[in-house]
């Protein structure tokens, strides 16, 4: 991954610091996330900061002061668990009062302090502490440097009055939207003001891709990810064994799933019901690998489905080969993404239940792909040959 450490040796002052550190925001993830007017005066409000390995920006608890952006190096994340939590509550624990003061001056700490289980490193283009200063509240972790490491900083003061309410605004919207649109997220509480732990949107970042761009590919083993569109479409797509350029109509349908489905004993889940059969997870692996049927690939594509605003895809809930190559159509697209370590921080039962939702999504379009091999067999070539090649067949927005 690129570094930046070099930027802090220049003076915040100096003329081409502006300039350069707008340069290096721009690469961050979380930079782009923010309306134009922030982007253009967040480069005047920051300043560089290095530290040694083993510096404590903060401990869990402390009260927030600033917030942080990784330029080179590394830190570690700390998180107490309940049973640590309990021992700092025990009578003959004794509160430290000497040791050496954290970068911020809220607490102390020594050679022998406790921090809790280490969740993460955060590593270049990170941004560390921004939620406590969103929600006014103590900080949720202890954050150590696991290396010497520079950092720009930005004041609680700047926060306040450049970043805050902007951040505040896309959160809500983003939040709203997430509500609507992904399985399960209603049912997920939103945190009271002042609480530690935050709502699961917040593990959901934007981002925003250009047109080709390939989210998975057919055959290859993905990133465990959860996307969901925002803005723009993408295709799915799947390989199949045809005579080069046939194609034809699919059965009208077959254009969308059934997703109110009336099944006796099925469960409610979503915005769909399941089957009995539906609920194992083991069973859907099943289900997909003889679905999948394994053979050599040509260049014929079977378009299986155009996913618009709303629409949830992502990697299969299992270290599987992925069945779909899912590609951006239109000329830009904003999606959602919780991807990699961030998806150990939703609730279990969120998790389990959109999971079980992409599985759901992949084994009917599975189907439908099979289904239209058939079809196309059943053709006589003559005629499937006087078909147009290609056909897109546009998908329910919930799938």
């Amino acid at each position: 991954m690129e570094t930046f450490g070099w930027l802090a040796g220049e003076k915040p002052t100096s003329p081409n610091f502006q300039d350069r550190a707008a340069s290096i925001l721009e690469t961050f993830k979380f930079f782009k996330e923010l309306s134009p007017s922030v982007q253009a005066n967040l480069p005047s409000v920051i300043s560089t900061m290095s530290k040694r390995s083993g510096t404590v920006l903060f401990r869990e608890g402390d009260l927030p002061g600033n917030c942080y952006i990784v330029l080179s190096g590394e830190a570690t994340i700390f998180v107490k668990t309940e049973e640590d939590l309990a021992g700092d509550a025990s009578p003959d624990k004794t509160v430290r009062i000497s040791g050496i003061k954290t970068v911020e001056g809220f607490s102390m700490y020594g050679e022998d302090s406790k921090f809790g289980t280490e969740i993460g490193l955060l590593g270049p283009g990170t941004l560390i502490g921004e939620l406590a200063l969103v929600n006014d509240q103590p900080r949720s972790a202890t954050v150590r440097c696991a290396k010497d490491t520079d950092f720009l900083v930005i004041r609680r003061s700047d926060f306040d009055n450049l970043l805050k309410e902007d951040m505040v605004k896309k959160g809500d919207v983003k939040l709203r939207f997430l509500m609507e649109h992904v399985p399960g997220m209603r049912a997920v509480a939103v945190p009271k003001s002042g609480t530690v732990k935050p709502h699961a949107s917040y593990f959901f970042t934007k981002s925003s891709f250009q047109r080709g761009h390939c989210f998975f590919k057919e055959g290859s083993v993905a990133e465990q990810s959860i996307m969901v569109m925002y803005k723009g479409s993408v295709e799915c797509c799947r390989r199949e064994l045809a005579p080069t350029g046939v194609g034809a109509a699919l059965p009208s349908a077959l254009s969308t799933p059934v997703l109110y489905e009336e099944v006796p004993g099925g469960a409610k889940l979503g915005n769909y019901r399941r089957t009995p059969s539906m609920i194992s997870r083991s069973g859907y692996k099943a289900q997909l690998k003889s679905l999948a049927r394994v053979q050599e690939l040509d260049e014929t594509i079977n378009r299986l489905g155009v996913l618009m605003p709303g629409s949830i895809f992502g990697s299969l809930p299992f270290q599987e080969k992925e069945p779909f190559t899912v590609t951006v159509t239109s000329q830009q697209c904003e999606v959602f993404i919780c991807s990699g370590p961030e998806l150990s921080k939703l609730p279990r039962k969120l998790l389990d239940t959109i999971r079980e939702y992409l599985a759901h999504a992949a084994t009917w379009r599975l189907k439908h792909h099979v289904r239209s091999q058939d079809f196309r067999k059943s053709r006589p070539l003559d005629k499937l040959a006087k078909k147009r090649p290609l056909l897109r067949v546009t998908s329910s927005p919930a799938v």
